[in-house]
């Protein structure tokens, strides 16, 4: 197996793992809230399983890139996301309440994560097929001895 091929396939389990663990997440979030909330965590936890579905199965750049946006919109939604006051924060911490705060910045980072390898994803193979087409266009332009 050609390095690349077996790089893109770390790199689409990585963010097929990834996309699981943005569900599980989205899930866990899901059991502390009630309402609308409730039902926007639910969606986002299927919108996650949908990476987790299409990525194994046909890695081309209509998944990266969904995978890309979908990843680059939560790091936006978290961070505009209110935060608790920063005294409310720490109490909550020390008498070991911050479950809900600890589970935005898991997503924060999974989901900055995920835009990364998306980003990876989509770059790595069309790099790889411009320098192919370069070392195919230097052989064709080669005299023939």
């Amino acid at each position: 197996m050609p390095a690349t091929t077996r790089a893109h396939g770390i790199l689409r389990r990585a963010a097929t793992v990834t996309a699981g663990l943005s569900a599980l997440v989205h899930v866990v979030m899901l059991t502390q809230h009630t309402g609308a909330l409730a039902i926007i965590l639910l969606v986002l936890a299927m919108t996650c399983l949908g990476c987790v579905v299409m990525l194994p199965r046909s890695p081309g750049p209509r998944e990266w890139t969904a995978m890309a946006v979908l990843g680059a919109t939560m790091v936006v939604a978290h961070l505009a996301w209110p935060s608790p006051q920063p005294m409310a924060d720490h109490m909550n911490h020390i008498h070991g309440q911050g479950g809900g705060d600890t589970a935005m910045r898991l997503a924060l980072v999974l989901a900055a994560a995920e835009t990364f390898l998306a980003l990876i994803g989509l770059l790595g193979p069309s790099r790889a097929r411009a320098a192919s087409r370069t070392r195919a266009g230097h052989l064709a332009q080669e005299p023939i001895h």
